[in-house]
């Protein structure tokens, strides 16, 4: 009886509309390179790592060996340039949303990483050069979401929308 009470408790809480929705950060890709990941694809892990082009001869800590990501713009996971102009918009760390984006997307396939040039001075977006020893001089890792804000949030209501039709 109290088994079957929590369990009404439990659907009647997956009903319950969602006003937040948190996205944990990771430093792999989960993923092998095989499988192809579609636009609408369900129950899947997304990730990236973002860093610009004088970073890609650097070390990186935030790139494991093995890494892989996606293209926050456009969703693919080749080396396929997503334009700034299809960069819905970015959030800055003050909270202000700039449209369009901050910074266009490029997956480097060998590297694991996505490679952005940001519309404005580099190192505005860098993590700081004092600890550029440990992830380059162009790695806009503190970026990854805020980048790419309103392209995450229209990826995930797309997925939302594709999960609750599959039911």
């Amino acid at each position: 009886m109290v088994k079957d009470a929590v369990l009404d408790a439990t659907a009647a809480d997956s009903l319950k509309a969602v006003d937040v929705f948190y996205v944990y950060p990771t430093v792999t890709g989960f993923r092998p390179e095989t499988e192809v990941v579609e636009m609408t694809d369900t129950g899947v892990v997304v990730s990236w790592n973002t860093e610009g082009p004088a970073n890609l001869e650097a070390k990186n800590m935030t790139l494991a060996p093995g890494s892989i990501s996606i293209n926050p713009i456009n969703w693919k996971r080749d080396d396929t340039h997503a334009d700034v102009k299809a960069n819905l918009g970015s959030l800055t760390v003050e909270g202000k949303l700039v449209t369009p984006g901050l910074a266009d997307a490029r997956v480097d396939t060998v590297r694991g990483s996505v490679v952005v040039t940001p519309i404005a001075d580099p190192k505005l977006y860098a993590i700081p050069t004092e600890k550029s020893e440990m992830f380059g001089p162009e790695c806009y890792h503190i970026h990854d979401y805020g980048f790419f804000f309103n392209n995450l949030k229209q990826n995930v209501a797309d997925r939302i929308k594709a999960y609750m039709e599959k039911k």
